[in-house]
């Protein structure tokens, strides 16, 4: 099928919990339902969509109950907010932020939660705002009318002006006759009114209407004077006037070269067209009608409805604006039975009319009359802990009836009975499966485990058809490569620190000296720390562990061409280079903020800046001051990213299985007044050369944030100095994707694998580091999004096998089927994997590679092909093109085929090998990542690699 895996899950939970709410055997706490996926941030994606859902169909569903309680006089805008907000019969504690105050204060919030819901309900009238979620117009549940169009004494009703014409002021003297066109008046009361109607219609979904909740001016007052008095943290809460839909102004013409902001109703669009086609056969006989004319007549009728009030003027000029009076609406019940029609997009609906949306109809019929707002939250590792711990208290008890978890939630939390679990996606693998349709039915209890497979993804369809494969597969234990480098001298890092026991504390601070010199930050190991890493005693004792445990696996290092006799003795002799070398990511941290705070220190007191460069300043030191406060303040540091030993972990220094490796770290404001947070999410580097891109977008605890600029390190002590950034030059095979990087100033001519020749076009240059970055909010998660909005970018990968002693670490395999040689494959443990962001994936091909970036700030150019992204690098002197890339050295495979498939054939194989080693094996496939060398449009060969921590090991069964 072709629907949308969030509104499918979304729809599906919502009906479990109206099931379980109508359930009186079942006890409270029970109430409830755990839903799994695989991605942290489609976790934030389901959460923000179920909670948009929720919200939206409550205000349609009060909203039809209103405009059925007062029947055929319908709803006006003085009555409308304060109708609904009376058949949503919110408790008081659902949306205030003080839910104990009294008297003229709680009405204030009453009238403060009206406001939003004003807002909220003309936000709804827009067209296509909701693909997925029809509002009640389209489910034939609404209907609109226009006070003052019929009736006697309405603008349809006066003959004067359908005879001859009307006058109109000019100005305070002055007064024109404007003479109704001769089309309008030879043609039939009927379709003047359609003509009407359908131009009111037009300007209405179009957000043309004069109303406060829309005024791009006043919205800013309605965000602040709601704020302090609606529960953060609710759909109620207005964060930031700038992601508030405003009202636009209409304007009789076509649209000129100049414009920036207005709708424009002239022969050239839709409703011209529609109204050519209507009026054509009522023009005189011989005479055209033609663009010139329809443009005449969409001016008289703006003017007539002007002339009854049901439209205003709102902007002067040659051509005035115009915006349809909030009070001229009238909001009419219907009964579902068929959809509104929109004469401008169907040249006729026939003689079937237009069918509604049978689900969506008695949804919003009976939605409100469940009395309560239905409420997710998201739980992954990238949720604060603080959070984390207060979501599963609430869900213990069900007052939070609907966690969307990433795996986190399969590691033992204590949940309390649970009955109901989801999977919006079939999980990797069985023991995914067991772990996570585990949660449920615990103690003996029976429940319920219910799985949706997309129709158009290949791993859920595959198991849809098979699902005992899943179901009841068998669980492999997990893998892990204990030939791997890395993994291994972490361990060795883990028995000295046993030895050692430095000190560590809770944050870097206790390691590292803070204390400038001669305004420089160099930021050393302190002496006490550098006295126990150089201590004999400590690494003999050390030495002394680590050659029992090399002893235990000896069998298996033997045959890793890396290892040695005295190689764990090497390893501890450079035990302090590699400490230091592990605080490099904090260290670079740390100065990027303290940069950041003394430029804009510097602007704020530069008194000759505007003031709206100084205000930016002021926001940005605050930031900055507050990266410093979550790198060095140790309170609730133990589940931080920052906490000493976890740091460690996740740079390679110890073992940490659970965290990622050497990863890239994104710094948030927090959003919440009362106990908002600023945080850093982290991701490995070859996920965040894609997540944290130029302008990426992030999906964090409801919002998306955009990725705008870049945490400047330049590697110097020296922040008041102004830096070149260190670019590299790589050449890339174009045969096979081989890497070969700049060695002083030389680039070889001939390829190291194939012997291709490397001109000029194989050459990369400006490559920059991926750095850490700062994120901002874009917008609130709504449920238009199925799935997470992604820039394309233009990702290659490249590859060096490594080398030791001079020699290439590469285990070659040739693969005959009887006689004929079919494949061959290169296999290399640690290999060097290069992932380079050449560009936006729209780049036009004349364009050099990579992305604007201001040193100055740190800013990325905007995205072009983005219109709702505004651009922040305006430093026209310091700007310059980068490449941004990633390294990092995984267990590496290189196939190829004999004789060279065809694209397509490799294509297939690179898909079917994939899934034949990650089902063999039982690997997620996040643990293997392949790709096609040198290029998708030209596949040579197949890139494999174990992509999780220490690796799996596979690759090397696979050569062997």
């Amino acid at each position: 099928s072709s629907e949308g895996r969030s509104t499918a899950t979304t729809v599906l939970s919502l009906s479990a919990l109206r099931a379980l709410r109508r359930d009186t055997a079942l006890e409270q706490k029970a109430k409830k339902l755990l839903s799994f996926t695989d991605n942290r941030q489609d976790a934030s994606l389901q959460a923000g969509h179920f909670n948009d859902f929720a919200k939206v169909a409550l205000l349609r569903s009060a909203l039809y109950k209103a405009t059925q309680d007062k029947g055929a006089v319908g709803l006006t805008h003085g009555v409308l907010s304060r109708s609904v907000f009376d058949a949503m019969q919110l408790r008081f504690d659902e949306y205030a932020a003080d839910k104990e105050i009294r008297g003229p204060a709680r009405n204030a919030t009453n009238d403060a939660l009206r406001r939003v819901i004003d807002y909220y309900l003309y936000r709804d009238l827009q067209r296509g705002w909701r693909v997925t979620a029809p509002n009640l117009e389209d489910c034939g549940l609404l209907v609109f009318g226009y006070e003052g169009l019929k009736g006697e004494d309405g603008l349809l009703g006066e003959a004067e002006l359908w005879e001859a014409g009307f006058s109109v002021q000019i100005d305070r003297n002055t007064e024109q006759f404007i003479e109704t066109p001769a089309v309008l008046r030879s043609c039939p009361l009927e379709l003047r009114e359609e003509l009407f109607r359908t131009l009111l219609d037009v300007l209405r979904r179009s957000l043309a209407i004069k109303v406060d909740v829309l005024d791009p001016q006043k919205q800013l007052d309605l965000v602040e004077q709601t704020k302090p008095r609606l529960l953060e943290d609710t759909v109620w809460y207005l964060e930031d006037a700038r992601e508030l839909e405003k009202s636009v102004v209409a304007y009789p013409r076509s649209k000129q070269r100049q414009d920036r902001t207005g709708f424009f109703v002239s022969s050239y669009g839709g409703y011209g067209r529609y109204l050519k086609r209507s009026l054509a056969p009522y023009g005189p006989q011989g005479q055209n009608f033609g663009r010139n004319e329809v443009d005449e007549v969409i001016r008289s009728l703006f003017l007539a409805l002007k002339r009854y009030g049901i439209v205003e003027q709102v902007r002067s000029g040659d051509v005035p604006g115009y915006q349809i009076n909030a009070d001229a609406l009238r909001w009419l019940p219907a009964e579902g039975e068929i959809r509104a029609l929109d004469r401008t997009r169907l040249l006729a609906a026939g003689e079937i009319p237009p069918e509604v949306n049978r689900y969506f109809v008695e949804c919003y019929r009976r939605f409100v009359d469940l009395k309560c707002v239905l409420e997710a939250r998201e739980h992954t590792a990238q949720v604060m802990a603080e959070d984390r711990e207060e979501r599963e208290e609430r869900f213990r008890t069900a007052d939070l009836p609907l966690l969307f978890c990433s795996p986190t939630m399969e590691l033992g939390v204590y949940i309390a009975q649970l009955n109901l679990v989801n999977l919006r996606n079939v999980p990797p693998t069985p023991a995914n499966y067991a772990q996570r349709s585990g949660r449920a039915g615990r103690g003996g209890q029976p429940a319920l485990v219910y799985t949706y497979c997309a129709g158009r993804s290949p791993h859920d369809q595959y198991y849809f058809r098979q699902p005992n494969q899943m179901v009841a597969g068998f669980v492999a234990p997990p893998r892990i490569d204990i030939r791997n480098r890395d993994l291994v001298r972490s361990h060795i890092h883990a028995l000295w620190m046993e030895v050692a026991k430095p000190a560590l504390g809770k944050t870097l601070t206790t390691v590292l000296d803070l204390a400038p010199t001669d305004g420089k930050y160099p930021i050393p190991v302190k002496d006490a720390i550098v006295r126990e890493l150089k201590s004999p005693a400590h690494r003999a004792s050390a030495l002394d562990k680590a050659n029992q445990l090399v002893a235990s696996i000896q069998d298996v290092l033997s045959t890793a061409p890396w290892f040695h006799e005295n190689w764990t003795k090497e390893i501890l002799d450079q035990i302090e280079r590699a400490f230091d070398e592990s605080c490099q990511r904090w260290r670079g941290l740390y100065r990027a903020a303290i940069r950041q705070r003394e430029l804009h220190h510097k602007i704020i007191g530069d008194h000759t800046r505007p003031d709206v460069e100084r205000n930016h300043s002021r926001r940005l030191r605050a930031q900055a001051e507050s990266q410093i406060r979550l790198l060095t303040e140790a309170e609730g540091i133990y589940e931080g990213d920052f906490y000493s030993y976890r740091y460690f972990a996740s740079e390679g220094f110890l073992p940490g299985y659970n965290f990622p490796r050497l990863p890239i770290s994104a710094y948030v404001p927090g959003r919440r007044r009362s106990k908002g947070r600023d945080e850093f999410l982290s991701r490995p580097r070859f996920l965040a050369i894609s997540e944290f891109g130029p302008r990426a977008l992030i999906y964090h605890e409801g919002a998306r944030y955009r990725v705008y600029k870049v945490n400047l390190d330049f590697g110097s002590d020296d922040i008041e100095a102004t830096h070149d950034l260190v670019t590299a030059t790589m050449k890339r095979c174009p045969r096979c994707g081989y890497a070969h990087l700049e060695e002083g100033k030389n680039l070889v001519e001939i390829c190291d694998r194939c012997n291709a020749a490397l001109d000029r076009t194989a050459q990369i240059e400006n490559l920059v580091h991926l750095q850490n970055v700062s994120l901002r909010m874009a917008q609130r998660i709504t449920c238009d999004e199925e799935e997470r909005q992604r820039f394309g970018y233009k990702l290659v990968t490249s590859y060096r096998f490594p080398e030791i002693g001079g020699r290439l670490d590469r285990k070659d395999a040739d693969i005959y089927c009887g006689d004929t040689l079919v494949m061959r494959l290169s296999y290399g443990d640690t290999t060097d994997l290069y992932r380079i962001n050449l560009g936006w994936a729209n780049q036009r091909g004349n364009q050099p590679p990579g992305f604007m970036l201001d040193l100055e700030r740190g800013y990325w150019s905007r995205n072009p092909a983005d219109d709702e992204d505004h651009d922040d690098a305006t430093s026209q002197g310091r700007l310059q093109r980068v490449v941004p890339y990633v390294k990092d050295s995984k267990n590496a495979l290189v196939m190829s085929f004999e004789p060279n498939r065809s694209r397509a054939e490799t294509a297939s194989l690179q898909a079917a090998f994939k899934e034949a080693i990650q089902s063999h094996f039982q690997l997620e496939s996040r643990e293997l990542l392949c790709e096609p060398m040198p290029s998708p449009q030209d596949r040579q060969a197949i890139l494999f690699y174990e992509a999780s921590e220490g690796g799996a090991g596979v690759l090397r069964q696979l050569a062997e």
